[in-house]
């Protein structure tokens, strides 16, 4: 969960452990008054750093096909994940889009934070 400066919640996600070191992010949102803000690109970073400290090493994620999800496409691939194979109860991959990163603790993840939070 992502707060802002007064406490209001601007931004949450969820994390699923699917086991085996897997993980999915599930459920990720934005308040409509903050969207383009690095809300999300704070929480996906978030949700990442958790994993890691859960000590999973692979996040899966689903995003929807159409028009709407490509702002989401967007900031996924710039923080490393990339499409990926059907993967826990998505065996109809005409309607997902699915992506996956490994996580791993280097510096590429504070360095994709900085730039997020630049923008």
């Amino acid at each position: 969960m992502v707060r802002d400066h007064d406490g209001t919640i601007i931004g949450t996600g969820a994390l699923k452990d699917l086991g085996h070191g897997d993980g999915e992010i599930k459920s990720t949102r934005t308040a409509p008054n903050k969207v383009r803000g690095g809300v999300a690109s704070a929480l996906l970073q978030h949700l990442v750093e958790h994993a890691r400290g859960r000590g999973l090493t692979r996040l899966s994620l689903e995003t929807g096909s159409g028009p709407f999800f490509a702002p989401a496409r967007r900031l996924y691939e710039k923080h490393g994940f990339t499409r990926c194979p059907p993967f826990g109860d998505y065996d109809r991959p005409e309607q997902h889009l699915l992506h996956a990163r490994a996580v791993a603790a280097d510096l590429s993840d504070n360095m994709l934070r900085q730039q997020a939070l630049a923008q």
